[in-house]
């Protein structure tokens, strides 16, 4: 079996995001906290947001082994047993199998991947349930 999955950024996951960083950023205004550590929370908050993380491009599972591209390459991946599966939300933890003896992976790998209903076609989502429903990884 082989599935290559071509991901595109969520923009319902993107709203959701959104959401949860005002309701975050207007907790610390409500809070009755000093100005000063209202202010350094903001900035912490604000930085976390900003910073730039590597976003997967592609997910392949070719004869039962899985692998990521994050723009450098295809990084071989293990799934953890912690995976979710359903039609609206598919979450994958995964972590990177060691490309030599000792070595650590190529790139950081996130600590899951979350697949909406707009992060790929609805064929090739429907294509990975089936096979994370019968078929290890």
């Amino acid at each position: 079996m082989q599935i290559r999955i071509e991901l595109s950024e969520s923009r319902l996951l993107r709203a959701v995001c959104a959401l949860q960083w005002g309701l975050a950023l207007l907790a610390l205004c409500l809070a009755q906290l000093p100005l000063v550590l209202r202010l350094a929370g903001m900035l912490i908050l604000l930085c976390y947001l900003f910073r730039r993380r590597a976003r997967p491009q592609v997910l392949s599972l070719v004869q039962g082994q899985m692998s990521l591209d994050m723009g450098q390459g295809m990084v071989p991946v293990c799934l953890r047993p912690e995976c979710y599966c359903h039609p609206a939300l598919i979450v994958l933890r995964f972590e990177a199998l060691p490309v030599a003896e000792g070595l650590p992976p190529p790139v950081q790998l996130p600590a899951a991947l979350v697949l909406l209903p707009d992060s790929a076609s609805a064929e090739s989502l429907r294509a990975l349930r089936m096979a994370l429903r019968w078929q290890k990884f």
